[in-house]
């Protein structure tokens, strides 16, 4: 069996944590359903961000490390795949010119919660929760978020659930978001010195 995911990370600091993860997904032919397969989520990432948060003239190095760990099960013999996947997210930003530093730090627990098959087509719900904390230059917290996100993925298999390389996402929706969400681009100007 093969899976296949794919990040999908979107630039700043306001959204550094909410990484979401679009499974293409493969079956596993097999009499009974398999042990849950489970493995390592590292990565780290560096960007150079223009105009960061919109503030005209603010450009500031983005290093993200990203540690956690995932797994894969069937629970049913003839079912697809379930991805779950807990991680932490912890991204610095620096101001050059000035040196100063804001840090984001969250946690994130995602899953897929029902999965339906419809010959090639599947239609995946999957739950992520999570919070995380912006920290100013002094180590202050300045503000938090937390909360959860319901997203529906549908999914092409192009007829080959043992070969997600056809595999072709039809539609990504977020169906559901609560918590409390503070925005951390207002904090931006710290940055400036």
């Amino acid at each position: 069996m093969e899976i296949t995911t794919r990040p999908v990370r979107a630039g700043g600091l306001a959204s550094a944590f909410t990484i979401a993860t679009v499974t293409v997904l493969s079956q596993i032919p097999s009499a009974s359903a398999a042990p849950p397969e489970r493995g390592v989520i590292a990565d780290e990432f560096h960007d150079t961000v223009d105009d960061f948060c919109g503030v005209e003239g603010l450009t500031v190095t983005s290093d993200v490390t990203i540690a956690g760990a995932y797994s894969v099960k069937v629970h049913q013999p003839s079912d697809p795949a379930y991805y779950a996947e807990h991680f932490t997210v912890d991204q610095v930003v620096t101001n050059p010119e000035t040196g100063l530093s804001t840090e984001v730090f969250g946690r994130s627990l995602s899953k897929d919660v029902v999965i339906r098959q419809e010959g090639n087509i599947l239609t995946i719900t999957s739950l992520t929760t999570g919070n995380s904390s912006l920290y100013g230059p002094d180590g202050q917290l300045l503000a938090k978020r937390s909360g959860q996100l319901r997203f529906v993925a549908v999914i092409d298999n192009g007829g080959t659930p043992d070969n997600p390389d056809d595999d072709v996402e039809l539609s990504f929706e977020l169906i559901k978001a609560t918590g409390p969400n503070d925005n951390y681009c207002d904090f931006a100007p710290l940055l400036l010195g």
